[in-house]
């Protein structure tokens, strides 16, 4: 069998079924073509790793046709094939360590640590063979090599599973460690180890009580919840969860069957019964069945009181997933809301970014405790701010001081669901997002507040900018910024420019203009006019042409109106031009600037006392000089 290409498939050349019925396959998708006789799947398949399409129509017995492998490289199915390419491994795995992912060149001595730490976050994989330049240096699964490994193991109590596989004809060494749940997993000198990025962090002092409790407890989730029956199922809620776990829709029949197959259902009795998990997910009024799985949503009136006059009450109780969007939808209607200019249109605003909303639902509503019967999440809707308040103290050892950096599912088969749905990400990425989206927008950080019996977070909807600065500025979300480049990005797209003196009396003098101003052109964000004393800042190109700026027409009918007034005068100083212009005395000396180095005015007499008068005769432009900081 003979390769003749190899890279990366585009999706829509190939069908959207796998072989066998197994449901649609995902990216990343490696192809590799093959000539050779009809019914070769099999070879296809040992080559390239998972398995191969059929051959096109037409195929025959005795005919060459060209066939293409087609491998969906999921990081488990690496342990069921002995051979991948370097490429396929990392786009099965990707190269950067985090909390399910390590790379060792040998069996290190500390390996039982990392063990331990995976089995109490969410399992993992470690891959022995590839040094932290991620080269595959090799290590084959030899007497030494798994002797190391399974002692490892075995000092923790934790059953790993152990895989040679050829990575470009190298052996390393997959091993598979799973989470551990109902128990806790401490390292043989009796520490908790949990994986924070690409580290295992010990737990200590109330953090470490915390999670032992947590992690010991029966999940309230998988109770089973009586007199729930098939007639109570929300058929359109449930099959989006099969479809998203590629598997076959279900009729009300088969409802309880399928609910099961997700592990949202358990025999009791002889009969199947819905978990409160499934309850939450899968039914059409949960609040029915559980006492206080709904939400309360109240408007205020004012910013200042929690129980003065609501304007509106509502009470909502739905399939966790479409809750969410009823709530998103209810806050953006009730809430203020603004219009503003996005692309050529105006549109409606809503005051908190839509992402950032979602995010403090989702958490809300997945990491409650269920335990505490009769508790809803409460959202309450002020003129100024929004609070949404979740039963249930912070999950196992996260605290308001490391909630960025950790995370603990309370109720991991809820995730897991939701992880399913694309609604939550698999490390807790969710708590960053709604930091990055209120900064997106220049709004305040989320507040947090925890207590034994609750946690609430508060978003601000105030700004230092208008909405349509916001939404302008969201749109260069893509490129990370601090909010003092982004208050100087939307002074530069209202003035046309900024120079340093602006820059300070806009942030203060505690503030390192020079820098600031370095680290804004090297991010292609601003661009350099002019040296010395007549050096300004204009948005480069790049950024106009992603988002534009109406800051650049308006500094074109200032620069017309400033020119008018010279000649209408015949005299004017910067004083009088900013008075009758309305605009800061920087703005007008730049302008001047570029007038008079396009031969259009004249500066006359010294500093204090200079004047601009007009040029007679055509103009001779000198185009001021662009420069890197």
């Amino acid at each position: 069998m003979e390769i003749q290409e190899r890279g990366l498939a585009e999706e829509s050349l190939f069908p959207d079924r796998r072989p066998g019925g197994a449901g649609p396959w995902t990216a990343p998708v490696w192809s590799t073509r093959v000539r050779g006789e009809p019914g070769l799947r099999s070879t296809l398949a040992q080559h390239s790793g998972i398995f191969a399409l059929d051959c096109g129509v037409g195929c025959s017995a005795g005919s060459t046709y060209d066939y293409v492998g087609v491998v969906v490289l999921n990081p488990s199915e690496l342990f069921s094939v002995s051979a991948v390419s370097a490429g396929e491994l990392w786009a099965a795995v990707g190269r950067v360590e985090h909390e399910r992912l390590d790379f060792k060149a040998r069996v290190p001595k500390g390996l039982s640590d990392t063990f331990a730490a995976m089995a109490m976050t969410s399992g993992g994989i470690v891959v022995i063979g590839i040094d932290d330049e991620r080269q595959v240096v090799g290590a084959p699964l030899d007497q030494d090599v798994y002797d190391g490994v399974m002692t490892a193991g075995h000092d923790v109590e934790v059953s790993v599973r152990t895989h040679e596989l050829l990575v470009d004809g190298i052996p390393v060494v997959l091993i598979e460690v799973p989470a551990v749940a109902g128990r806790l997993v401490t390292t043989p000198n009796g520490r908790v180890l949990r994986r924070v990025g690409s580290s295992n962090q010990p737990l200590r002092g109330d953090a470490l009580a915390r999670f032992v409790r947590a992690i010991t407890l029966h999940p309230r989730e998988d109770d089973p919840v009586p007199d729930v029956t098939a007639v109570d199922v929300d058929l359109d809620a449930l099959n989006e969860l099969l479809s998203a776990q590629k598997r076959p829709r279900a009729t009300r029949r088969t409802a309880l069957k399928s609910m099961a197959d997700l592990g949202l259902a358990v025999q009791r009795d002889g009969s199947l019964v819905p978990t409160v998990a499934g309850v939450v997910l899968a039914t059409t009024v949960p609040d029915a069945h559980i006492r206080g799985a709904r939400v309360q949503f109240v408007e205020r009136q004012d910013a200042a009181s929690r129980t003065g006059a609501s304007k509106s009450r509502r009470t909502l109780s739905a399939p966790l997933p479409r809750l969410v969007d009823d709530l998103v939808a209810l806050i953006e209607a009730s809430g203020q809301r603004h219009e503003a200019v996005v692309g050529l249109r105006r549109e409606v605003v809503p005051a908190y970014p839509r992402e950032v909303l979602r995010e403090a639902l989702l958490n809300a509503l997945a990491h409650r405790d269920y335990q505490l019967s009769g508790g809803t999440v409460d959202v309450t809707l002020f003129t100024d701010r929004l609070e949404v308040r979740s039963p249930g103290g912070l999950a196992g050892h996260v605290t308001l001081d490391n909630l960025r950096n950790e995370h603990f599912s309370r109720n991991g088969r809820l995730m897991g669901a939701l992880k399913s749905l694309d609604l939550v990400d698999e490390f807790g990425e969710g708590v960053d997002r709604m930091y990055e989206g209120m900064a997106g927008r220049l709004l305040p950080e989320p507040a947090w507040m925890a207590t034994d019996a609750s946690v609430t977070v508060v978003l601000r909807s105030e700004s230092p900018v208008s909405i349509d600065d916001q939404v302008w500025l969201s749109m260069l979300s893509a490129t990370p910024m601090t909010a003092d480049e982004r208050r100087v990005l939307v002074q530069a797209r209202h003035e046309g420019r900024v120079t340093r003196r602006s820059v300070r009396a806009l942030l203060g003098s505690d503030v390192d203009v020079s820098a600031l101003l370095r680290g804004m052109f090297y991010k292609a964000l601003l661009v350099q006019v002019g040296e010395r004393g007549g050096t300004y800042y204009e948005l480069s190109r790049e950024v106009v042409a992603r988002v534009g700026s109406y800051g650049i027409a308006a500094q074109a009918r200032r620069r017309e109106q400033l020119l008018e007034l010279v000649r209408t005068r015949g005299r004017l100083s910067v004083a009088d031009a900013a008075v009758e212009l309305r605009i800061p005395k920087e703005v007008v000396r730049g302008l001047l600037a570029d007038l008079t180095s396009e031969g259009l005015v004249q500066a006359v007499g010294n500093t204090r006392a200079r004047v601009y008068t007009p040029v007679e005769g055509p103009a001779s432009a000198r185009p001021g000089k662009r420069r890197g900081v």
